[in-house]
């Protein structure tokens, strides 16, 4: 029987290049699977195609209010991680896919992925973990205890296929990332801790243990890459997917990732794809990238959005203290950067509710 499938990203506009990479060698290992990119910062509200994907416009698929709100309260890298719940709710809900597949748009695909649709078994919903063996006692810092900092699962790539278990899955999730999306704010991760607790919750998530997924500077140690005869790459001996290049600067394509930039010393292969992949971005016009300004950085004023600002909002948000209805783009003089303690003439600290109120809500567990 014959299968609707697709496979979609999420970026902002200067992340299209890497977007255009990764949708360029989808088409051309699997030319007959539709591909999706979300812009998150899009400026029109209608879809449009590019010469391998679909574009449509976050705002599109997300109600206006709750947009200004999400826009507002998280920054570009978290927004980013929140969309792909909303994505794939929209898939589920207005788009008649069977089964579809989200890549970060920072990995490269070495091979088609088709048969990975096939893997789901009874999974209505599949993730792959960062690391599949234990590390010796000397890696135990930095790699295993930042995957108990920041998720067993990696967040940049996931399987989904259309049952009532992944409507259950999604519902939670998209509620979840609608309000805790955070780069490691409220004892979150953006998306990926809450993947720990979804094996748990949902009967139909499933944990797909292949070597060849998601290859990168985490797990590049217990992953051997090498060619076979007929130049076919490899990972320990099993079919490579797809390298994740996390942390990755095109442009100094020899260091693996500013997270851990020896990682890759003794890959050759690793090298060799880095190199090409490095070739495509810059093809794809990642120089240019620079230039482009993120849409939701600044207040309609042109005042730009500091972090803090970002912050109480969500705290007046989440308290029932900011007025229904209200833009926060507009309403600068409603959160006004949080001023620095000063003192009395007796030297004591004097420290406003709004600073006091940050302390509170900028505490991490």
């Amino acid at each position: 029987m014959h299968r609707k499938l697709a496979y979609y990203s999420v970026v902002t506009s200067s992340h299209l290049p890497y977007a255009k990479a990764l949708m360029n060698r989808l088409k051309r290992f699997d030319p007959d699977i539709e591909r999706i990119v979300f812009v998150v910062d899009a400026e029109s509200g209608c879809r449009q195609t590019e010469d391998s994907f679909e574009v449509i416009p976050v705002r599109a698929i997300v109600e206006s209010e709750l947009f200004q709100q999400v826009c507002f309260r998280y920054s570009a890298f978290e927004l980013s991680n929140a969309v792909k719940a909303f994505a794939s709710n929209y898939f589920l809900g207005n788009l008649k896919y069977d089964a579809w597949m989200y890549f970060d748009s920072d990995i490269m695909i070495t091979r088609s992925c088709r048969d990975l649709f096939e893997t789901f078994d009874d999974a209505s919903v599949l993730v792959s973990p960062h690391l599949l063996s234990p590390v010796s006692e000397e890696h135990v810092i930095p790699l295993e205890s930042n995957l108990l900092r920041l998720g067993i699962y990696n967040g940049g790539w996931m399987g989904f296929r259309r049952t009532a278990q992944t409507q259950l899955f999604l519902q939670w999730f998209t509620s979840r990332l609608t309000s805790y999306c955070f780069n490691e704010f409220k004892s979150t991760f953006v998306d990926q801790l809450w993947l720990n607790l979804a094996v748990n919750y949902f009967d139909g998530l499933g944990v797909l243990r292949h070597p060849g997924l998601n290859v990168a500077y985490w797990n590049i140690h217990e992953r051997h890459l090498s060619r076979d005869s007929s130049g076919c790459i490899l990972c320990n001996g099993m079919p490579l997917y797809f390298l994740h290049f996390s942390g990755w600067n095109p442009q100094m394509p020899d260091i693996m990732s500013i997270h851990l930039p020896n990682a890759q010393k003794k890959s050759v292969v690793w090298r060799e794809l880095a190199h090409e992949y490095s070739r495509e971005l810059l093809e794809m016009g990642y120089g240019e990238s620079y230039s482009i300004v993120y849409a939701f950085d600044h207040f309609e004023d042109g005042f730009e959005i500091d972090l803090h600002q970002r912050r109480q909002f969500d705290h007046l948000l989440g308290v029932g203290q900011w007025p229904k209805g209200k833009n926060p783009f507009t309403s600068r003089k409603l959160l006004e950067p949080i001023p620095t303690a000063k003192k009395n003439r007796l030297g004591r600290t004097i420290r406003s509710t709004g600073t006091r109120l940050m302390q509170l809500f900028s505490m991490r567990d």
